[in-house]
């Protein structure tokens, strides 16, 4: 069993469990609000409530965790890159942002394999990524103070990826998962069941009220804009929510599936099972996806 942690503006949360093949088991689960003010964007402005948190965290013995981290900070991108050793990949996935590098100070690279086989194409695709040094140092000396090791460090973006591609009934769609998170909003586009790209926004209206749904049709009608203009032979077929809460769903994906003309549904895999929970909201845990190393 391992632990995953992933910290976000509205809280710290980590998931107990383990995967086997496609299969996910979760044997626990727990989720620590923060206070206004303790991180933005990834981004920690406060660091005592966080280290408040991992203080109960290793009360309960957590002395290991896999740390899943989210920024629009983070540079990500999908390239076909020759299959080549490690150290030449990296080369290769540093020349991917070469363009903007010069915006940024001391970035670390990594990167996955999504797919060692590209249909027309040699070479295998490669989820490329990027950070600055001082994004990550935060994390890694608060988790070092309270004696919690970090196995690794991972991206919500490859999170998402392996999740989907545990699910066979999304291999050939197209379509776009909202992931709602507080105020803050991310579309990740797949087509033909291949991540392509993701669109972050933070919406500053009230949830559950017509003013946040009214912003959010607006960002997905202009992703969807995007789309049929940059993918001209895909046809989106679906729009997949996650992290909304009960109360608000109905209205948001009703009326978003009427102004968009496109199906609507919460994001809800099934290929999991929960110890404690049967009704455990995997969507509010995409970060699950981690438990499959990559």
């Amino acid at each position: 069993m391992s632990y995953i942690v992933f910290l976000s503006t509205k809280g710290l949360q980590m998931v107990q469990g383990n995967v086997s093949k496609n299969n996910i088991h979760i044997s626990s689960c727990k989720e620590f609000e923060f206070v206004e003010g303790t991180m933005l964007d990834g981004n920690i402005l406060d660091d005592q409530p966080v280290r408040d948190v991992l203080l109960d965290l290793k009360k309960e013995n957590v002395d290991s965790v896999r740390l899943v981290v989210d920024s629009g900070q983070i540079l990500v991108k999908c390239a076909v890159l020759p299959k080549v050793s490690h150290k030449q990949i990296l080369q290769f996935v540093k020349d991917e942002f070469i363009d903007v590098e010069s915006q940024y100070t001391d970035l670390l690279y990594d990167y996955a394999i999504i797919k060692y086989k590209v249909e027309g194409k040699e070479g295998q695709l490669v989820l490329c990524a990027a950070m600055e040094r001082e994004f990550l140092k935060p994390y890694i000396d608060l988790f070092d103070e309270m004696g919690i090791s970090l196995e690794s460090i991972d991206i919500m973006t490859n999170s998402i990826i392996k999740l989907t591609e545990s699910i066979p009934k999304l291999t050939n769609l197209s379509y776009v998962l909202t992931v709602i998170n507080g105020q803050d909003v991310i579309h990740y586009l797949f087509i033909n069941g291949q991540y392509e790209i993701a669109n972050r926004i933070r919406i500053f209206s009230d949830r559950g009220t017509v003013a946040f749904i009214t912003e959010l049709s607006n960002s997905l009608t202009k992703l969807m804009q995007f789309t049929k203009g940059t993918y001209k032979d895909a046809q989106l077929e679906k729009i997949y929510f996650a992290g909304l809460e009960t109360y608000e769903e109905d209205m948001l994906m009703s009326t978003i599936s009427s102004n968009l003309s496109i199906e609507t549904s919460r994001f809800k895999p099934t290929n999991h099972t929960c110890s404690k929970d049967n009704n455990f909201p995997i969507h509010k845990y995409l970060f699950v996806g981690s438990l499959w190393r990559r």
